[in-house]
């Protein structure tokens, strides 16, 4: 049995947290040979690795700042590892200089890779200037890196080529709760959006907010209305909700838990996207799985994850925003298309395939196979039954 050490410590609620629980589901499903030690911080993340079953396998660690947390990662996390015995870390942004096993980087947020120029860092801000970093130091050091998309794969490998034969590119899954639905119309509110965002420029909040005010000046006849989960603090959203005449049409829901998010895409009409940097997109792919039609932008690896199956506008564009949200709510067939597509195209996506991938990049990296179990491919669908067996040393899908 492989002792598999995951650092969450840096998760907070969003894309890593969702990632994080369907990783784990995935090893659960094909009984991976892995005993799991999760690092974690933020109550949030532990409360949903407590929910679904992982409270005994999660290690808490203090809260901590930027700086102390990146003291803390170089020389606190190895002696850490030193105790408890592991054979391989599992990361995410950062290369852990000094550790005592091989190292797997998982890059899921590498927009500050791209920045434009220092000016660009000055605007980030330090805490992101350190996350570049990172993450280009993990790109030369660690002994694989995973992608969550073919877009940020590439990008990387720009950056840094030499890291080239040790990246791949695993896809984002979709959970057990989306893949036993049926896309349904049923209960949805006709013209109430819904959308997940954070306060972060790249989110585009403010073209959110201005569709929707485009939506009630150009088609008052309809009750429009916006769902809005998200982390973090939108202060500045709200007064623009207020200039724009819309505060009353808006409900600014926080943090929700992943039943939340699913709960929400069963009763909205339509998921609006109008981030403009994504290094994949999940809740594309949980909308579409709900019967949820999606509106997103035509940017960075958006179109990989979305296909076929959503609405693409260009950046920063509340009047296509508007346009597209009133065609979906009020184009019946058009709807109906969309949801068709959407439900075919959720199917790709699979935490237990992502599992299976993952435990070939530790194989490759061990230099041993670690054993799985393929009779519980998918354990709510699975009939036929196979041989236990062995992910060997390949990389493939």
């Amino acid at each position: 049995m492989v002792k598999l050490v995951i650092n969450s410590v840096p998760t907070a609620p969003g894309g890593g947290l969702t990632n994080l629980l369907g990783l784990l589901e995935g090893w659960r499903n094909i009984d991976a040979d892995l005993d799991i030690t999760i690092l974690a911080s933020r109550p949030e993340t532990i409360r949903e690795l407590e929910a679904s079953g992982w409270g005994p396998n999660t290690l808490r660690v203090p809260m901590m700042g930027t700086a102390r947390r990146q003291l803390w990662i170089r020389y606190g996390l190895p002696r850490l590892l030193r105790r408890l015995g592991a054979d391989l870390l599992l990361t995410n942004t950062f290369f852990v200089g000094g550790a005592p096993c091989p190292q797997v980087v998982h890059h899921q947020n590498l927009f500050t890779c791209f920045a434009d120029g220092f000016s660009a860092y000055l605007k980030l801000g330090v805490r992101f200037l350190l996350i570049s970093l990172g993450a280009r130091w993990a790109l030369r050091r660690a002994d694989a890196n995973v992608f969550i998309s073919n877009h940020v794969r590439e990008r990387s490998e720009r950056l840094v080529p030499s890291s080239r034969p040790r990246n791949d590119t695993i896809y984002y899954g979709l959970s057990q709760r989306y893949r036993d639905a049926q896309p349904t119309s049923d209960g949805r509110d006709p013209f109430r959006l819904c959308a997940i965002q954070s306060p972060d420029d790249y989110k585009d909040t403010g073209s959110l907010l201005r569709a929707l005010a485009q939506l009630v000046t150009e088609h008052p006849q309809h009750d429009w209305s916006l769902d809005l989960a998200g982390w973090g603090d939108f202060d500045a959203f709200k007064r623009l909700a207020a200039e724009l005449g819309i505060s009353d049409r808006v409900r600014w829901l926080g943090y929700q838990n992943p039943q939340q998010i699913a709960d929400m895409l069963r009763r909205c009409a339509v998921l609006v996207y109008p981030s403009v940097f994504e290094g994949f997109g999940i809740p594309l792919i949980e909308a579409m799985a709900s019967g949820c039609p999606v509106v997103a932008v035509n940017s960075t690896a958006i179109p990989e994850a979305a296909g076929d199956a959503a609405v693409l506008v260009p950046p920063r564009s509340p009047q296509e925003i508007a346009r597209a949200v009133h065609q979906i709510c009020t184009d019946g067939d058009f709807r109906e298309r969309l949801v068709a597509r959407g439900h075919a195209r959720s199917r790709q996506f699979s935490w237990t395939r992502a599992a299976r991938q993952f435990c070939r990049v530790f194989a490759r990296v061990l230099h041993k196979p670690i054993r799985v179990d393929e009779r519980r491919p998918q354990p709510a669908t699975a009939t036929a039954a196979a041989d236990v067996a062995a992910v060997g040393l390949s990389a493939g899908a």
